[in-house]
C-alpha cells in the first residue's frame, strides 16, 4: 500500500508516513500543516522520486535478523526515542542479537538524533572510533 501511495503522490506518501509514525508531534504538526511541514513538502518535492522508491521497495523486503549474531565489528546504535519509524524495542532487538552492540537512546530525539543532539552523537561516535 505504501509503494502504491508513493507511486501516485511520493511527497504526500512520505510527509503522511512521518506524520503516521510514532511521534506525536509530527502527528500534530502534519494535521496542523505546521512550518515544518510544509518545509518538508517542499523539499520533498525537489528529489527524483524514483531511485527512493526503489530504495523504499527494498528496504521493505529485506529480513536481516539471521545476519546481526554475524556482525563481529564494534557496533553503536543510536536512537531516539521519539523515533517516527522504529520503536525502542526494536533497537533493543538489534542491540540484543549483535555481540557486544551498545544502544545509546536520546531523549526527546527523532528518527534523527544526530542532528537534534549533534555534540553527543559526535563523542559517542569519537568514543566508537577509539575502541
Amino acid at each position: 500500500e505504501l509503494i502504491t501511495r508513493m507511486e501516485q503522490d511520493f511527497v504526500e506518501a512520505v510527509v503522511r508516513l512521518v506524520a503516521e509514525g510514532n511521534n506525536s508531534r509530527a502527528r500534530e504538526g502534519y494535521t496542523n500543516n505546521s512550518p515544518g511541514f510544509q518545509r518538508i513538502r517542499a523539499y520533498i518535492g525537489t528529489l527524483d522520486p524514483a531511485p527512493l522508491i526503489s530504495i523504499w521497495k527494498s528496504l521493505c523486503t529485506a529480513d536481516y535478523r539471521d545476519v546481526l549474531p554475524t556482525i563481529n565489528v564494534p557496533t553503536l546504535l543510536i536512537h531516539g526515542d521519539e523515533s517516527h519509524f522504529y520503536s525502542l524495542e526494536l533497537a533493543r532487538y538489534v542491540r540484543d542479537h549483535i555481540p557486544n552492540a551498545e544502544l545509546r537512546v536520546y531523549q526527546g530525539s527523532d528518527h534523527s538524533p544526530q542532528l537534534w543532539q549533534r555534540e553527543r552523537f559526535l563523542a559517542d561516535l569519537r568514543r566508537l572510533a577509539m575502541c
